[in-house]
């Protein structure tokens, strides 16, 4: 079972340490980064660890001032919200179709077996129980 690959792992990253980049760029101006690189870079190191902190939910916050800075980290942050709020809904339908033990593994070991379609909720599932259908085959295409 693998949830994310080491390449997705490295994109999230460096995805991280671009939203840095960026907000650096637009907190200080250029000139200012090319004449006192020290102040500049110590700004990008708290900006990129506040960027990976975000990333792995860590209790770090970004110190922007202006505009365009806070809309990079208002955009960064709802794509955090969906990278792993994605993560938790694919770990879950995984967890829970490996946690289901069923006998029934292909059409051939239906045969000689009762099986029901799917149609009102509640008499499906009143057949699952009572066991009066192995299974439901739901015709429809996906």
């Amino acid at each position: 079972m693998v949830l994310i690959r080491r390449s997705q792992w490295l994109l999230m990253f460096a995805t991280s340490a671009f939203v840095g980049i960026c907000v650096l760029l637009t907190e200080v101006p250029l000139r200012r980064i090319i004449r006192q690189p020290g102040p500049a870079s110590e700004k990008y190191c708290n900006l990129q660890w506040a960027a990976t902190a975000m990333l792995l939910q860590a209790l770090q916050q970004f110190n922007a001032r202006s505009t365009g800075a806070r809309i990079i980290i208002l955009g960064y942050a709802f794509m955090i919200l969906i990278l792993i709020n994605i993560y938790i809904a694919v770990l879950a339908s995984q967890l829970t179709v490996n946690s289901i033990n069923t006998n029934i593994n292909g059409i051939s070991d239906l045969v000689n077996k009762p099986v029901g379609i799917f149609g009102d909720a509640a008499l499906m599932l009143r057949s699952l129980r009572t066991g009066k259908v192995s299974a439901l085959i739901l015709d429809a295409p996906y």
